[in-house]
């Protein structure tokens, strides 16, 4: 799928808009991507390029990534908010059935879906660098949800501000694992230049992200017991 084009375009939703990006073949029902946790639709840019070329390639960015709008201040994310917007980009175009490829955490997402919904549903499955999920204690999970209650009703901070020279020193991850040639397409998704400070940049994802995903973790208890 070398030089490969693609459209952009937004999908509606309550709170705004989820961005979009159309690689490839747009008659037939294109793969649907999922990027991770604090990424963007970027994750993709140099991946797609190698696919076949008869395929198409449809690049969703979830809620507070990329330019996807922000949930409204006090309402929290979770893997299930991940999964419905699955299904809202689904029922957007028809489709009976869906390929999903996510990576990272959006594996996680496109795993309950599929588990949501099953076979007939979906009749593809790609998981990149899945994230395993964590099963703790109840009493584990009781602490950390209550620790995200309070984290979801602290104020949100003003975005610190970059000069375009000071953003190529930023570490785009968790670890400084990917290079600042390949983490390109993730900047260019992800910053936005002040509109006070124009000379300025700030990065656009939502902060709350930074500590608020609760409802990803199941109790070990939970898991047991649902397997008997």
């Amino acid at each position: 799928m070398s030089d490969v084009g693609f459209i952009d375009f937004d999908i509606g939703v309550p709170w705004g808009k989820l961005a979009c990006r159309w690689y490839g073949n747009r008659q037939v029902r294109p793969l649907l991507a999922i990027h991770g946790w604090m990424d963007n639709m970027g994750s993709f840019a140099r991946l797609i390029p190698l696919l076949p070329s008869h395929l198409g390639v449809l690049c969703v960015e979830l809620s507070g990534h990329g330019r996807s709008s922000h949930y409204p201040a006090g309402m929290q994310y979770s893997v299930i908010e991940w999964t419905s917007i699955i299904r809202r980009v689904v029922l957007h175009f028809k489709w009976r059935r869906v390929s999903l490829m996510g990576h990272s955490f959006g594996a996680v997402a496109c795993n309950v879906y599929a588990s949501f919904y099953g076979r007939d549903h979906v009749d593809m499955l790609i998981a990149i660098d899945l994230l395993t999920i964590p099963y703790k204690s109840s009493s584990f999970y009781i602490k950390y949800l209550a620790n995200s209650v309070e984290r979801m009703l602290q104020p949100t901070p003003a975005p610190k501000l970059y000069t375009a020279e000071q953003l190529k020193g930023v570490r785009w991850g968790p670890a400084p694992t990917v290079s600042k040639e390949h983490a390109q397409p993730l900047v260019e998704r992800c910053t936005r230049p002040s509109p006070d400070q124009p000379d300025k940049f700030y990065i656009s994802r939502d902060f709350i992200y930074r500590g608020l995903l609760s409802s990803w973790r199941w109790a070990r208890e939970g898991i047991e017991s649902a397997n008997t």
